[in-house]
């Protein structure tokens, strides 16, 4: 089974994708944020990571 690691600091987003790739049969594991990210590369050894963490300055960038 391919696993995937889903890095979102958004809980919904993170449910969402949950939803349609466990549908799909992958294997899943999930982290909120770059630090966690690294652990849970060393720990899963993920076939693909998504990524969709904004840093504060990016975040920050799109509000203005």
């Amino acid at each position: 089974m391919n696993k995937i690691l889903i890095v979102d600091d958004d809980p919904d987003m993170r449910k969402l994708l949950a939803a349609k790739l466990s549908k799909e049969g992958y294997g899943l594991a999930f982290a909120v944020d770059g630090y966690t990210a690294i652990q849970g590369v060393r720990r899963e050894k993920p076939d693909l990571i998504i990524y969709t963490v904004l840093s504060g300055t990016i975040k920050k960038l799109l509000m203005t």
